[in-house]
């Protein structure tokens, strides 16, 4: 995530608290907010997760807190977003949680539909969590859960919204990037993209868009009008989101590829070709944009410049943040702490029941491990 002026997805068998450090593997359960019935109405909580003490330690963690958010009976957790004060989970069956980062207290739970609805993703501004599924979009207040607003898109949704302000920008199943009043319900404007809308838009500053369609056309509009700042074209839809600084946009690309172009000419200011698709989450940390390719593993290259900088085949991943220096690396397998200046291995291990893992911050940050059967962890740096 860039760290420029920009915008920038985680029963104890010990006795004691003290007494956890010298376990190398504990199991947990503790959510900080108190007993709970394992099952009420069809929500049921998380199941304990296992923490390998030892592991963490070589990578430079400790272990702070479990917490089971509660789930619809047979969903899987599908989205995941750190924040500084609290992390957001919502699970296929439409139920969202709000878990306080300090404790891991879930501060509130709230199942937004039915569990047939398909959901698009979520988007938080200031106060307000704003839940999209593919008709509806709703706006919850992040302290309490209530809902403050629900607006009606009259349309199919296929993206996550950007929000600027009270305007939600976010893709259709025709093709078209939409901009809603969500104040008023109102459309402000539409643009037809060649090619579907699957990758989410992203903010590049206060007053400026940019999307990208399956088709590789590339678009950075005014919210206010749709006016076109600048467009590109490239052979194929982005891996994972894109990334900007306000000065170039990040592209890792299905046509196995990675792309940076200038926001202001529109002019590719450098392109880095691979031996298959781009479908690992970029990464802007200090004008270093790290990617990882099929054939080059995990590269670190100038961001300005697209000079390779290293790689590392062995290593292919996410870099999920940093701590003191070095980059923590996620392969979906294994979780890695990887020397930032030449790319080598300081220490790795494996995870192997985590369906992701997030953190608050790309740099420095605390990081939130989710199992795969919906338990959140808290790790902080040593």
């Amino acid at each position: 995530m860039p760290t420029r002026p920009s915008r920038l997805l985680n029963a104890l068998a010990c006795l004691s608290v003290a007494g956890l450090a010298a376990c190398s593997t504990t199991q947990t359960s503790g959510s900080g907010s108190g007993a709970a019935p394992s099952a009420v109405g069809g929500v049921v909580l998380a199941p304990t997760y296992d923490v390998d003490h030892d592991a963490w330690q070589d990578l430079g963690y400790r272990w702070e807190w479990n917490a089971r958010p509660p789930m619809v009976a047979g969903a899987q957790m599908e989205y995941a977003q750190a924040y500084d004060d609290v992390i957001v989970v919502q699970d296929t069956g439409s139920l969202v949680s709000v878990i306080e980062s300090s404790t891991g207290k879930v501060r509130w739970f709230k199942q937004v539909r039915d569990t047939v609805t398909r959901f698009v993703g979520n988007t938080r501004q200031g106060d307000s969590l704003y839940v999209a599924n593919e008709t509806e979009l709703f706006e919850l207040a992040i302290q309490t859960g209530n809902t403050l607003d629900r607006t009606e898109l009259n349309t199919i949704a296929t993206t996550r919204p950007v929000m600027f302000d009270d305007m939600a920008v976010f893709g259709n199943a025709s093709g078209r990037l939409l901009a809603m009043d969500t104040r008023n319900d109102v459309r402000i404007w539409e643009y037809q993209f060649d090619g579907l809308l699957e990758s989410p838009p992203v903010m590049v500053d206060d007053f400026t868009v940019a999307a990208v369609s399956t088709k590789g056309e590339i678009r950075v509009l005014d919210v206010d009008t749709a006016r076109t700042k600048a467009s590109a074209r490239i052979a194929g839809n982005a891996g994972g989101d894109m990334v900007t600084d306000g000065e170039l946009l990040f592209i890792g690309s299905l046509d196995q590829s990675v792309y940076a172009y200038d926001l202001f000419d529109s002019s590719r200011a450098w392109r880095h070709r691979s031996a298959g698709e781009v479908t690992i989450q970029p990464t802007l940390i200090d004008e270093t944009l790290y990617a990882s390719t099929a054939d080059s593993g995990l590269i670190a290259f100038d961001a300005y410049t697209g000079e390779q900088l290293w790689n590392n085949p062995g290593i292919g991943g996410w870099v999920v943040t940093t701590d003191d220096g070095d980059l923590i690396v996620w392969s979906g397998r294994e979780l890695a702490r990887i020397d930032a200046d030449r790319g080598d291995v300081i220490a790795k291990t494996g995870l192997p029941d985590v369906s992701g893992i997030r953190s608050n911050s790309p740099i420095d940050g605390e990081i939130f491990v989710i199992s795969s059967e919906g338990t959140v962890a808290k790790f902080a740096a040593r």
